[in-house]
This record gives structure tokens, sequence and C-alpha cells, in this order.
């Protein structure tokens, strides 16, 4: 069954029932200045065994996930962004927005090692300063607060989400960096009683066929071995079966590897839940739970914003997410996080499979969420990576889109990021997509229609 197009929904959708976008407004109310630095975690991912190059096109696509601040930002806020908007994307998003907040373009965040100081002394750094004067207390709002980040809050004055003026320098980030850890969140999961896939750590190529072995005989077909950083799937190795793991081992034996490897159990999920929470200094706060959509190899998708649950599950997952910010706080973490969950096929929550602990493309979408579903009662988000020999334009997606789509009175689209890259002779972009409707079976036929899509082609 699709759960997330039931015929039967929520009156209301979980999102609007908990106010989780008003509390994200309000713990973000500005004058703020927004940093999409989406491309900060894969450093850390960097050097491991299976870490793969970097590719230079799905970097810059990545980079280019900044300008999705614009649908989030107020209009006294500032977002820094790297590159440029182009002028086809940022007419559609003031078309669609009636007003941008003010832009900040140029100049990167500091590196690991590298002084806060930004642009210093630049005609850019003092426009900057100018509309983010200390006295205001500025909100430092980044996509994930990295210790230089925070350098940059403490020289120039600036807020941080929840914060805490008696924390140690760079304490804020080393907790979101720890809680980032794959392997840092299972263990403090499993030291506090929360139930965790199946599996084992495993420090060199013995031990990781022993792991194999064990997991086989406890009857899973299939394993993931995993990294401790990186998203969407980058620190994820799913093995198939005996004849993926054989030529994976030798792989590793090669290598002559050090450190940790986690080896679990692949658990087929009947619900992929994800909570939004945030975390105070006195409380942690539930803002949303909604479904998400990864495929077969545990690569992110998109997004169901209003999802049906049975109430038995949702009260169970609450409680279990609320003692999870509770060791968060105690972590020393304070902000906005994403976590991943699910319901296995046995009917067992894992509630923390992982931690995102900084902001995520889900929490950037609440309150564009909750003003759309206060119109239609279905919302889905999508994410299209495209390919062509021909730089595509946003302009020709639009339009592809109308004829794919056909959208109608109860039902719609809304391109809230796109960019494009090149590498080599093959242009590249990525567009993330919303979908909204009132009847489940239109709103599954427009996402049908968009996970077959190909760039020239319109059904």
């Amino acid at each position: 069954m699709d759960h997330q197009l039931e015929e039967a929904r929520p009156m209301e959708a979980d999102l609007l029932r908990r106010g989780g976008a008003e509390a994200l407004l309000a713990a973000t109310v500005g004058p703020a200045v927004w940093l999409g630095n989406m491309e900060a975690e894969d450093g850390w991912a960097a050097g491991g065994p299976l870490s793969a190059p970097p590719q230079p096109a799905q970097t810059r696509l990545t980079r280019l996930q900044e300008r999705q601040l614009l649908w989030l930002a107020g209009p006294g806020d500032t977002v820094w962004l790297r590159e440029p908007l182009d002028a086809e994307y940022r007419d559609y998003a003031l078309a669609q927005l009636q007003a941008l907040p003010a832009l900040h373009v140029g100049g990167e965040p500091p590196k690991t090692g590298e002084s806060p100081g930004l642009m210093r002394g630049s005609a850019d750094d003092a426009a900057m300063m100018e509309r983010t004067d200390s006295r205001r207390r500025t909100l430092f709002l980044p996509f994930l607060l990295t210790e230089e980040l925070e350098a940059v809050a403490r020289e120039r004055g600036w807020r941080l989400v929840g914060d805490v003026e008696a924390a140690e320098p760079g304490a804020r980030a080393a907790a979101a960096r720890r809680l980032s850890s794959k392997f840092y969140v299972r263990r403090l999961a499993e030291g506090h009683g929360l139930t965790v896939a199946d599996g084992r750590f495993c420090r060199d190529a013995d031990e990781l066929e022993a792991a194999y072995a064990w997991l086989r005989e406890r009857g899973f077909a299939r394993a993931v071995l995993k990294q401790p950083h990186g998203s969407s799937g980058k620190a994820l190795t799913v093995i198939d079966g005996p004849e993926r793991f054989g030529p994976l081992i030798r792989y590793l034996r090669r290598r002559s590897w050090s450190g940790e490897l986690l080896l679990e159990g692949w658990h087929p999920a009947a619900r992929c839940l994800n909570a939004q929470l945030l975390v105070g200094e006195r409380d942690a706060r539930l803002l949303a739970v909604t479904e998400q959509r990864v495929d077969g190899r545990g690569v992110y998708a998109g997004t169901d914003y209003a999802p049906r649950y049975e109430p038995e599950l949702l009260e169970r997952y609450e409680a279990e997410l609320l003692r999870l910010g509770g060791l968060m706080r105690q972590e020393g973490f304070r902000g906005v996080a994403g976590v991943d969950s699910i319901v296995d096929a046995q009917g067992r929550l894992l509630p923390a499979l992982e931690i995102n602990a900084r902001f995520t493309q889900a929490t950037y979408l609440l309150p564009l969420a909750a003003r759309l579903l206060r119109r239609q009662p279905l919302l889905e988000s999508r994410c299209l990576r495209l390919e062509a020999a021909a730089e595509p334009t946003l302009s020709e997606l639009l339009e592809r889109l109308q004829k794919l789509l056909a959208p109608d009175g109860g039902h719609g689209f809304l391109v809230y990021g796109w960019g494009c890259a090149a590498q080599g002779s093959r242009h590249f972009a990525r567009a993330h997509i919303l979908l909204w409707g009132e009847r489940p079976e239109r709103l599954r036929e427009m996402t049908e229609r968009l996970a077959i899509f190909e760039w020239g082609t319109t059904a």
C-alpha cells in the first residue's frame, strides 16, 4: 500500500496540528542571516575507506541548494549566497513570493583552521555589517554549524538558535558534529535503551566477515555498511547478498583500512518517518512528523508533508523523540535537527537510525508547507535529477512540467530549488519540486510521472 497517498487522510496534517511552522518561525525571528552551507558535511566524510572522490558538478549542485533559503527567510532577513542568482530563478522566485529578502552575494565561509574574518574591509562586507548591526542582535542561521562559523558568530556578535552565553567556544559546533555521526548516535541510543538496528561495529576485515555471517544467520537478506558521516546515502554501501559482499571485503583488505565501520542488517521499512526537532535551553519540541521517500539504496527522494499515522504510533514516536531530544540537549546541542526513523516490517519502531544535527530540506519548507496545507490536504516534495547534452534552463523545465503534470484548480506544483552544473561535455541539473492537491489518486499520478521523467520527454 502507498502510505503517502491513502484515500483516507487526517482532517488536519500533523504539521498544522502541532503548530510546528509557527514554532520554527518564532525561534528564527530576525533580523537573521541565513547561510546554506549544504556541502559542509562532505568534508567530514572525506578520507573514509569507502568514500568516493567528489564529483565537481554534483558538489556545485549541492552548493546551489542555498537558493532554497529564499522560501524561508523573512523580509527583514539577509540570505548569504556564495553564487549570484541567475535572472530566471530570481524572477520566478519573486513572482511566487512577491518580495525577496536582502541578498548578500559573495565570499566563502571560513574553512577549518582559517580566521573567522569574512571579506574584512570589502564593500560587500561593510554592507553586510550595516544590515546586521550587532546591537540589533542578529540571528545567524547556517545550515550546519561548524566551529569556524561559530567563531564568526562570536566575532560579529550574532546570536545562534537557543544561544547559551556561557557555552565554551566551539562547544555548540562540536555537539552538532558528534550527533551527526551515525556511530555516535547508535551508541547513544543503545546506551539509553532506544531500539536500534541489528548490527555490529567492525575494526578489521575479519570482524566484518564475522558480523556479516551473523546477520545472515539472523535472516537478513541485505545489509548496509555505514561510515560515520554523510547524508543522502553517501555514507551507505548497500550489500544485496554474498555476491556483493565478497568483492567488497577483498577491496577493504587491499586498502588495509583502519578505524571503524558499522555493519547493520537492512530492515525492510513499512514506514520511513522523519521528525523535525527544535532543541532549546530548557526542553525539546517536536515540530513535525513527515514521511520520507527513499529509494532502494537509502537515497532521499522526497517528503510527504501530510502522512497518515495511527494515533498509537504517533504517541509512541513522539515520546521516543522527546526523550532523544532531551539526550541531545544534555550533549550540548541547541537548534534544529532532523531525525530519520523507520517502522520495520515486523512493526518495530527504530526511532534514531540517524540524526542530522542541522537544518534539513524538510525544515526549510515547513512554513511554506503549512501555508499550502491550509489550502489543499496533500503535499509532497520530490528531487528531480537531470542530465543533458545542452544546459537545461528553468523556463524549459517549467514548460515541460506544465505539460507533464497538467496542473488544474485543485492540483499544482512549485519549483523551489533549481541549479545547473557542467562536467566535461555533459550538463547536470537538480530541481526540487513541491506538488500539492486534493485527490490522492491525482497526486499519485503526478508523482509517478515525475519518477519516470527524463530531459527531453514530457510523458
